[in-house]
């Protein structure tokens, strides 16, 4: 069910942003900064050598292999993940990457398809219940369990 999902996933978003907030120091002395979110960040430049490879992105999360000592003694290791961006300025070679849980059920599209879904089952529910009672079915019903039950 979506609400548990999501229920799930603020739960996961909280507990990961209170361990990142509360071990700042020691992410920062491995050259990894925390945001507002409580989401780990980090820039990787890339050797002037490198710069025509063809699996930048391959090589960048490679160089994350130092970092995973730390997200596991914190116990976020297996909740972060990782999303490569290029940097797009004039002269610098680097990536930037953002390390959070992966959440799936936390999306504006994904709300208001849930809420449109329960606003349509409420409306049935209040269309059929009003059917049934101009049409006296709950009344039947009633006189059928009376008469023969």
């Amino acid at each position: 069910m979506y609400l548990i999902d999501l229920w799930n996933d603020i739960t996961i978003w909280y507990k990961y942003a209170k361990v990142t907030k509360s071990n700042r120091k020691k992410l920062e002395e491995k050259k990894l900064r925390v945001d507002w979110a409580g989401r780990i960040y980090t820039v990787v430049n890339v050797p002037d050598e490198l710069k025509n490879y063809p699996n930048i992105e391959m090589w960048v999360m490679q160089q994350l292999g130092p970092y995973n000592d730390v997200l596991l003694e914190l116990g976020i290791a297996d909740y972060s993940f990782p999303e490569v961006q290029r940097i797009e300025e004039p002269g610098v070679d680097a990536y930037l990457v953002v390390m959070y849980p992966e959440l799936n059920s936390i999306s504006f599209w994904r709300i208001i398809l849930e809420i449109a879904k329960w606003a349509g089952i409420v409306i049935a529910i209040k269309i059929g219940y009003s059917i049934c009672i101009e049409n006296n079915v709950f009344t039947n019903i009633g006189n059928f369990f009376s008469k023969y039950v």
